[in-house]
């Protein structure tokens, strides 16, 4: 045998087994694309088309990133929620304020003066991002004069605080 002939069995093989490899990886991609789109049909009653979005070969990990952000965790759902509207209004993302105001009132309970507050501290956010950005607040100036501002205000605090002696 050739040394050409050789290297092109050679090659063939290598070829074949890694179309082999990656019909396996394919089929388990499948798979886990198969089982989250069912928890999304059962979760939702439908498959969402912002997760029918994502290509396929990553919606099954974009479900699981989403069941781990927005699902049990320290911070209460309602909470998460209306963090999520403050966020989406400042963005702006229509989807995304309608989707997160929807949540929170409809299946979490917030009250409109909540979302209110929300979205107001949001813009109160904005606003000031916009005065120190615009007029080139120092940074490090910045954290110091603020750590220096809770300081004042923890010790008045404790002042205020009747003795329990």
């Amino acid at each position: 045998m050739r040394m050409w002939q050789l290297l092109f069995l050679i090659f063939t093989f290598i070829i074949v087994c890694n179309e082999a490899k990656a019909g396996d990886e394919e089929e388990r991609k499948t798979e886990s694309v198969v089982q989250a789109e069912a928890e999304m049909k059962k979760t939702f009653g439908t498959l969402p088309s912002w997760m029918m979005a994502y290509p396929e070969n990553a919606r099954a990990a974009a479900w699981e990133w989403s069941k781990a952000i927005e699902g049990p965790g320290v911070i209460p759902p309602k909470y998460q929620q209306l963090i999520a509207l403050a966020v989406s209004s400042q963005i702006p993302c229509e989807y995304c304020t309608f989707v997160h105001r929807e949540f929170a009132k409809e299946f979490f309970g917030a009250s409109e003066a909540e979302v209110s507050e929300a979205v107001a501290l949001a813009a109160n956010t904005r606003h000031w991002s916009t005065i120190l950005y615009g007029n080139g607040i120092e940074k490090e100036g910045f954290r110091s004069e603020i750590r220096n501002i809770i300081a004042h205000m923890k010790a008045q605090a404790q002042e205020s605080e009747p003795d329990t002696e």
